[in-house]
């Protein structure tokens, strides 16, 4: 009985992966409490709902602060930096900043690019920053109408399509929550 029972423990084992942790909890600045780790709806092509993650800083206070929605570049958000000397200088401006990390949604919300590590492409990654916008106007530490878009390299290219209502038009159709007011600005 007992052989039964580790035999069963051991197929469980390698049946049930263990959670990998994300791009975004592997952050320094998560890790020692600078940053904390958010969670929130990113949509797929067909409109099907999932998590992504992101890193957020805040400055001292009650808010409401403008925001910052940074997209990552091609390799990810790349730990242990992650950004963090970004965030730094926002925070120290009064500026709340969320790092999407485009890497931890599942493949099933994605197109299916076999050139980044999740499958992401950049309509995939512009669908993470309208819902990195979507869960910021839901903070009260928040400016609502001060939300901008800053893209870095592969981010820039998404944050062109981001701020495209042509090229968002199928996507938003499909996921009507992610509409809403645009970002104030964007840079890329």
């Amino acid at each position: 009985m007992r052989r039964f029972v580790a035999l069963a423990a051991l197929a469980a084992a390698m049946t049930s992966p263990a959670h990998a942790a994300s791009e975004a909890e592997k952050c320094s600045a998560v890790v020692t409490g600078v940053s904390s780790l958010v969670k929130f709806d990113t949509f797929s092509a067909s409109g099907t709902r999932g998590i992504v993650q992101g890193v957020i800083r805040k400055p001292p206070g009650a808010g409401p602060f403008p925001a910052v929605v940074i997209l990552h570049r091609y390799f990810g958000i790349e730990p242990p930096e992650c950004f963090a000397e970004d965030q730094h200088q926002f925070a120290s401006r009064g500026w709340i900043s969320l790092v999407v990390d485009s890497n931890s949604a599942p493949w099933s919300l994605r197109a299916g690019s076999l050139d980044t590590t999740s499958g992401y492409n950049h309509l995939d990654q512009a669908v993470d920053a309208l819902a990195a916008k979507a869960y910021l106007t839901t903070r009260p530490d928040v400016d609502t109408q001060r939300i901008v878009l800053l893209g870095h390299a592969y981010g820039g290219t998404a944050l062109l399509r981001a701020v495209s209502a042509d090229r968002m038009a199928a996507r938003l159709d499909a996921a009507p929550e992610l509409s809403g007011l645009p970002f104030l600005a964007a840079v890329a």
